[in-house]
């Protein structure tokens, strides 16, 4: 009898170890993924490295989302993640204003949410900025 329930003590001890050991690479991996998340947020880094940045025309329509406009940025290779850039609009409290913009690659997305938010437009030619 006292065998049994050593054994039974042993069977629940090994049991709940093996649930707190989950539980806890869980969260590590959700801490992980959080934080990258985050990072990937508040990045100031352009998608080209210094000195290696190229311009890009982009033509803003009117009436754009926010996701259109991100969709856009994208295809042109001017961010990363499309999501990550709506979410970036949302906390810089970015404003979409149509036109012609002048980008560079090496634009971090907080400088291109704030030429869009200000309408820091070119002409059809690519010339000035307003």
């Amino acid at each position: 009898m006292k065998l049994r329930k050593i054994s039974t003590w042993i069977f629940g001890f090994s049991v709940s170890l093996v649930v707190i050991v989950i539980l806890i690479a869980v969260l590590y991996m959700t801490c992980t993924k959080a934080f990258a998340f985050g990072e990937a947020i508040f990045s100031e880094e352009g998608v080209a490295r210094t000195g290696q940045g190229e311009d890009v025309f982009i033509n803003i329509p009117v009436g754009a989302t926010k996701k259109e406009v991100a969709n856009i940025l994208f295809e042109e290779g001017l961010i990363e993640d499309e999501n990550i850039f709506v979410i970036q609009m949302f906390i810089y409290e970015g404003k979409i204003n149509s036109g012609v913009y002048k980008f560079n690659t090496e634009n971090p997305p907080e400088v291109i949410i704030e030429k869009i938010t200000e309408a820091i437009t070119v002409d059809k030619d690519g010339v000035g900025e307003n």
